[in-house]
């Protein structure tokens, strides 16, 4: 679409152009650019389709006040102080805000910001179709079993639960002589669990190659945050023997997890498919207490998200303050705390095995040592090639597992742990 837009001071004729121009742009200008939004949008276009719409939109704003002056039925002068007023009203409470509504639009798609896409996942589990059972504490817990999981290209993994919950870290017909061997737990979320990876493949199956004298114990399941991991872990020692050593693998991303922040519920509910329910989740109390509550798997989603980029923005911004407001990351120190003092409380060796590059990281590492917890960082950059399980899965590699293995193995080594 190209408009020219002439000058209400140029001559009769012109000046009759200008009025069929703005007869037509006020109409045709927004709905031209509305359309093109939701035509191209999540469709692969190029950037300028969105651009072009926003800049059609705009035509709808323009020289307002000159219509004013062609399209007065009601014939005010322009000097009435009720003609001032509404001129003023337009100019200051619709026009500014639609130019600024405009041009952070276009901002943002030029510099590639996207409105949101929802997940879309299409995952296959054989048998059952679900991987997880509702639990009255834990929200949901694995499923026992075997399973094989085909992800949307058709890349498949087997995943075998055994009836506690737990994924195996040795072949399942040697169970049996697990009984009386000391236990070290490791804790965590998908990365402990080994998602997209083989039984075989994941570091705590690696761990117990290396330590075949105890029994490790992988009580990883997808989506866990420090919340979860806690909870897991007062339940396993009211029903098992008290573990050598207890192992929870954090990454950065459990502090909005553990207060169920927007952020979170925004992508756990496109598992929900798979068994996911309820969610545990922390706040602090006046006093600095933790308090335990439990969700429902479900988010809203703020208006036209999906077609501008602008609300998209907004949204993310919004969804980080509610984590400030929240305060993630207070209330996640106060969950490892309290890690540290059960393990202290039953004479077990507590460590805080950082699993992913991050600051968010590398920042609780340093918290849990001042105050004298052992921490150690396993994680590898992820963006390095053959680290992903890509192209099928954006989870930790056989190689990355590998990596993990080897640096919790020489830290429980160099430590005289084990």
């Amino acid at each position: 679409m190209v408009v020219l837009l002439i000058p209400s001071s140029a001559g009769p004729g012109l000046g009759q152009v200008q009025c069929l121009a703005l007869k037509i742009l006020p109409t045709v200008a927004p709905v031209y650019g509305v359309f093109t939004l939701y035509r191209y949008e999540g469709k692969g276009q190029n950037d300028k389709n969105g651009f072009f719409a926003t800049i059609s939109i705009c035509f709808c704003f323009i020289e307002v006040d000159q219509a004013l002056r062609l399209f007065n039925p009601l014939g005010w002068s322009l000097a009435d102080p009720l003609m001032k007023f509404i001129r003023l009203f337009i100019t200051y409470l619709v026009i500014l805000p639609g130019l600024l509504i405009v041009a952070g639009e276009t901002a943002l798609r030029l510099k590639g910001f996207k409105p949101w896409q929802p997940l879309s996942l299409t995952i296959k589990v054989t048998p059952g179709d679900k991987l997880y059972v509702k639990h009255p504490a834990l929200g949901y817990a694995n499923k026992p079993g075997e399973f094989t999981v085909t992800e949307e290209d058709g890349y498949s993994f087997k995943l075998t639960i055994l009836p506690d919950g737990c994924r195996i870290t040795h072949p399942l017909g040697t169970y049996k002589e697990a009984g009386t061997k000391e236990e070290i737990w490791i804790l965590g979320c998908s990365f402990t669990t080994g998602w997209s990876l083989n039984d075989s493949e994941t570091f705590p199956w690696l761990l117990q190659e290396r330590f075949p004298m105890y029994e490790v114990i992988n009580f990883g399941v997808n989506g866990y945050g420090t919340v979860q991991s806690l909870i897991q872990f007062r339940q396993a020692l009211q029903e098992r023997r008290v573990p050598k050593i207890v192992v929870y693998a954090y990454a950065g991303f459990h502090v909005e997890r553990n207060v169920y922040s927007r952020s979170w519920r925004k992508v756990i509910r496109f598992f929900s498919n798979l068994g996911q329910q309820m969610v545990p989740y922390a706040r602090l109390g006046a006093g600095g207490e933790l308090r335990y509550y439990l969700g429902n798997v479900e988010y809203n989603e703020f208006p036209l998200m999906r077609h501008s980029a602008l609300m998209h923005f907004i949204e993310q911004k919004y969804d980080k303050l509610e984590e400030n407001y929240y305060h993630s990351r207070e209330v996640t120190e106060a969950l490892i705390l309290e890690m540290a003092k059960v393990a202290k409380e039953k004479g077990i060796t507590f460590v805080l095995a950082g699993i992913t590059d991050s600051q968010g990281t590398r920042k609780m590492l340093s918290f849990a040592r001042k105050r004298g917890i052992k921490a150690i960082d396993i994680s590898v950059d992820l963006d390095t090639t053959g680290y992903r399980n890509s192209p099928y899965d954006i989870h930790p590699s056989a190689l990355a597992d590998r990596k993990y293995a080897d640096k919790l193995e020489a830290f429980l080594r160099r430590d005289g742990l084990l």
